[in-house]
């Protein structure tokens, strides 16, 4: 037992701390800074309909995240990957299409719950926008898709992941069947 309560202290200090952890934040940061930002100018500024309003604060919160979390990430792994004469931009890129992928999928049901906060319940955009964002429908698959990507992530970058490999293993194994 006290082998298992060791091996979770590990990896929970492998896991929360460092760079990673204060980068991810950073994302999150510049998320709600620029998904509050369009919320306010579309629906103050521009004057657009909620539905429109509410599919561009969702769409600038991933852009938002995506390009915080590069900066952030280039910042303070830049040296890591300098010693390593490894590039970077590879790695940003693999990392950010693994996160992002399930954010793609739940941008409608994201957009949906904050388009319903402004519309149907009457709170301001600026309000709706955050709590749809933090409490929607869309969060229970990007949690669980949150667990499963961090090793995936891993994997991808330490080169140990091969996506293409699947298939290949399919299709071989039913040639001998």
């Amino acid at each position: 037992m006290k082998k298992i309560r060791l091996k979770a202290v590990e990896i929970a200090k492998r896991y929360f701390s460092g760079k990673l952890v204060v980068v991810q934040f950073l994302g999150g940061c510049g998320a709600f800074i620029l998904r509050t930002a369009v919320a306010y100018s579309t629906t103050y500024k521009f004057h657009l309909s909620d539905w429109d309003s509410a599919l561009f604060y969702t769409i600038a919160s991933n852009f938002g995240y995506i390009a915080t979390w590069c900066i952030g990430y280039f910042v303070a792994f830049r040296r890591d990957y300098h010693k390593l004469k490894r590039p970077i931009w590879p790695d940003m890129l693999r990392l950010q299409l693994i996160e992002q992928a399930p954010n793609l999928i739940t941008l409608v049901p994201s957009a949906l719950s904050g388009w319903a906060l402004t519309s149907k319940v009457g709170i301001s955009p600026l309000a709706s926008t955050n709590i749809a964002s933090w409490f929607g429908p869309q969060k229970i698959l990007n949690l669980s898709a949150g667990f499963i990507s961090q090793a995936t992530k891993k994997a991808w970058v330490d080169k140990t992941w091969k996506p293409s490999a699947i298939p290949r293993r399919i299709l071989r194994r039913g040639r001998k069947s």
